[in-house]
């Protein structure tokens, strides 16, 4: 499946644009009078942030002058619902041009830019966001990932330290988030239709944040846009390590055991965070890691066997 972003964040030499017209730009100088960068930004109906950085004369670098240039799917408008692609680059990029007053060659843009950010996109049908919320609540991997609140659905983040291992997923209700105060602006841009599209997509965002994150995740050797546009879709991988595996595979349980963690489970109607309260509270202290993991576990195993029956 061909690999599609909602954002992404463009850096290139100012060296391939060929014609500024910077009269709606911001521009910032130092204490020596010296421009240091001319920034454009566009929040709505669609995002659109531009910035020109210059080096002060007095420095020396092998790029003096670069152009970064952050955009969303939604400049797409009504082919948003495509999100950023190999297909739809070229519109993004003429969408750009007309909006903050840039000319360049898209193909060489599309060669030579650098992508420092993107977010790696998928809309699916099959999985309503409430459903994902009740398997989350019994399946989590708590070990690798914890849950934060979104408005439209529900946040995940990693537990790793490192920014190198961190990642960040949010999957929500993208026709619920088009209708929020702040997307009316886009949604004028509309037709019914097109609006239509949106009907029942549950939208799952990858956040990749660093260069060694989105050539690790892309499994790619560089990080230029058309090597990206290119890349391996890294969702399926990383949204398999947020649900625990299987009980029957994973641990030994004698079928008392079983049988004894069921009935709790039964009784406390799944609520495994309730479970550990309790326990917690009877025994003046965290319970160990592996006797909750053997709960969340036989959870997963039996609902598994309710959805197959």
């Amino acid at each position: 499946m061909m690999i599609t972003f909602d954002k992404l964040k463009l850096v290139i030499s100012r060296d391939y644009i060929q014609e500024e017209d910077l009269d709606a730009y911001e521009t910032t100088t130092n204490k020596d009078g010296e421009i240091t960068r001319q920034t454009f930004t566009v929040n709505t109906p669609f995002s659109v942030r531009v910035e020109i950085v210059h080096t002060p004369r007095n420095k020396l670098y092998e790029n003096p002058h670069t152009v970064s240039i952050e955009f969303t799917s939604k400049i797409l408008v009504s082919d948003s619902h495509l999100l950023i692609s190999r297909e739809t680059i070229d519109k993004c990029l003429e969408s750009i041009k007309k909006t903050a007053g840039l000319t360049f060659d898209n193909k060489a843009l599309i060669h030579h830019a650098e992508v420092v950010l993107c977010h790696v996109t998928r809309d699916e049908t099959e999985s309503p966001v409430n459903t994902i919320k009740k398997a989350l609540k019994r399946q989590l991997n708590h070990n690798k990932w914890q849950t934060r609140k979104h408005p439209s659905g529900i946040e995940l983040i990693t537990r790793a330290q490192s920014k190198k291992n961190r990642y960040r997923i949010c999957i929500y209700d993208k026709y619920k988030e088009l209708h929020k105060a702040s997307g009316k602006p886009f949604l004028q841009l509309l037709t019914s239709a097109d609006v239509e599209k949106y009907k029942g997509i549950t939208r799952f965002e990858l956040n990749l944040n660093c260069i060694y994150v989105i050539k690790k995740s892309l499994q790619i050797p560089d990080n230029k846009l058309i090597t990206v546009l290119h890349g391996t879709d890294p969702l399926p991988d990383i949204y398999r390590t947020i649900f625990i595996p299987d009980a029957t595979t994973t641990l030994k349980l004698s079928p008392y055991k079983y049988f004894q963690i069921k009935a709790i489970l039964e009784r406390y109607n799944h609520n495994i965070e309730a479970i550990e309260a309790d326990i917690r509270s009877a025994i003046g202290r965290a319970p160990r890691k592996q006797i909750m993991d053997e709960y969340r576990q036989v959870s997963h195993h039996i609902n598994n066997n309710n959805n197959n029956k």
